[in-house]
């Protein structure tokens, strides 16, 4: 076996821990691998990435783009250029509240500075952006399922190894029924939370100022979508 692991050699990996059939298993190690995959890179927040997504004038709900896993944060820009503050989060009953407030008349010349997430895939905008601005969404992705026998993941060594080769072993006992199930989940968590440790270290070893949150808005008309 190879280090850094490649695909191939996660599978021989998980088939040798679990005695598991070479030929007949292997499609299942596959499958199981990618799922530990795509759930450690996306619970870990480990590969960031940003989509534009354009607006239509007075359309005040969207869909997500399918690309985004987790969104991180959310920046708006004007058709003629430049960016302003992070967009803030709220809930939608605090939007459509806002939308109810005043008179009938719309906010105009708006540009959205708060947003809310329904469901998988529902983003609601206030104000209702009055131009065609472009949103930035930066967000954690999922990876790119392994495929080709010499594909290597994203994650870092040593984590990767422990992380896809612990986790697919457990998903092969749960599906013989072994008893070795609940040492495989308990050796998958804990490299789990080695690499989270990791990621959240790589970042900076220096102590950050949380971040003050701006005060809600008073919306003194209507904002009709």
């Amino acid at each position: 076996m190879g280090f850094p692991s490649s695909f191939v050699d996660l599978q021989e990996l998980v088939i040798g821990y679990e005695r598991l059939d070479s030929i007949a298993d292997r499609p299942r190690v596959k499958d199981w691998l990618n799922k530990v995959y795509a759930r450690a890179v996306l619970e870990t927040e480990a590969l960031h990435a940003s989509t534009t997504m354009p607006l239509t004038p007075n359309v005040a709900t969207y869909a997500v783009p399918a690309v985004v896993g987790r969104v991180d944060e959310i920046i708006a820009s004007p058709p003629g250029g430049g960016y302003g503050p992070p967009l803030e989060e709220t809930s939608l009953a605090q939007i459509l509240a806002w939308r109810q407030t005043g008179s009938a008349a719309p906010v105009t010349n708006a540009t959205s500075t708060w947003y809310a997430l329904s469901g998988m895939n529902d983003l609601d905008l206030f104000p209702t952006p009055a131009n065609a601005d472009t949103l930035t969404i930066y967000h954690f992705a999922l990876p790119v399922p392994l495929n080709s026998d010499s594909d290597m993941p994203i994650l870092q060594e040593p984590y990767a190894t422990d992380v896809l080769s612990y986790g697919a072993s457990f998903e092969a006992a749960v599906f013989k029924s072994s008893p070795s199930a609940s040492d495989w989940h308990g050796l998958s968590e804990d490299s789990k939370r080695r690499l989270m440790q990791h990621l959240n270290r790589r970042r900076s070893g220096a102590t950050r100022q949380l971040r003050v949150e701006g005060e809600a808005p008073v919306a003194l008309r209507r904002d009709i979508a």
